[in-house]
């Protein structure tokens, strides 16, 4: 299946500043995520033992959830390391995905980090999906990880149906909503060590960073889609 993006740029896209991507923007974006994909892919390479140290202090830190993840590790191993494959892959490749400079003249490298980054999404978002019914948390936070991973999937189907189809701008636009939600691994960890310093439980934050990691992301893309339809 080739995901054919590889079209001469249009002079919205050669505008400076790529609208809503700057460079620094893009820079802090990329530099994120490829700290957090880095950091998630630790849980592929290291045991339960090295990652959690001593057990009865992890989990009177943060609720039991270490505990939830030595057990998922144990007895859900495949569809975890799936989400812990993918996702870091999406993460990592996502942010060179909207460098216009590599599109433009490396079409072939472009189209080969798009199927690294829909392949990672495919994984992950799957291995995702069936891991929410178990999250640590219960029902909000299983519900909130399990709409995440169906709207990824989904979104990025889109994006592969339109730069099939050639139609660019379409497919940028999903491409942006994604990415938005690939991105919520990196909010997540910004919101949930800044819930627990203002005061609230491990469990209560991780059911609020199940949600909080990956709306505000959605909202932000929808209001710049808005804001640049009114600018024309």
């Amino acid at each position: 299946m080739a995901i054919d993006t590889a079209v001469a740029a249009s002079p919205h896209d050669r505008r400076p500043g790529w609208g809503a991507f700057t460079w620094f923007g893009w820079c802090v974006m990329a530099v994120s995520s490829a700290v957090i994909a880095v950091i998630s892919a630790r849980f592929l390479f290291l045991g339960p033992e090295v990652l959690f140290g001593d057990s009865e202090a992890a989990d009177a830190a943060t609720g039991g959830i270490s505990e939830h993840f030595v057990v998922v590790m144990r007895d859900r191993y495949l569809r975890f390391a799936a989400h812990f494959i993918g996702g870091p892959i999406a993460l990592f490749v996502g942010p060179f995905q909207f460098v216009e400079v590599l599109r433009r003249r490396f079409p072939g490298l472009h189209r080969g980090l798009g199927y690294l980054y829909v392949g990672g999404v495919a994984v992950s978002g799957l291995g995702g999906f069936v891991l929410a019914f178990g999250a640590f948390g219960g029902l909000t936070t299983g519900v909130g990880f399990g709409i995440l991973a169906v709207l990824w999937l989904w979104f990025t189907g889109m994006a592969v149906w339109h730069a099939r189809a050639r139609r660019l701008a379409l497919h940028r636009v999903w491409m942006i909503r994604s990415f938005a939600l690939t991105f919520a691994a990196v909010m997540l960890r910004v919101y949930l060590p800044l819930l627990s310093a203002l005061g609230a439980s491990f469990e209560a934050s991780y059911q609020t960073v199940a949600w909080l990691a990956w709306v505000p992301n959605l909202i932000l893309a929808e209001a710049l889609f808005v804001a640049k339809r009114r600018a024309g």
